[in-house]
């Protein structure tokens, strides 16, 4: 589902854990401000999820 200027698109996996799920969210809250990218599937655990 290329979402872009560029068609660039991505697929994301998301480890949980602890401070992951911190650091995770920060990231992803990150690429979802960037119109450049659209993604392709994203799989999680524990907090990733």
């Amino acid at each position: 589902m290329p979402n872009s200027r560029n068609g660039s698109t991505i697929s994301l996996a998301l480890q949980g854990g602890g401070a992951h799920g911190a650091f995770t969210w920060g990231v992803l809250d990150r690429l979802l401000e960037e119109p450049s990218i659209g993604f392709d599937g994203i799989s999680a655990t524990s907090s990733g999820a």
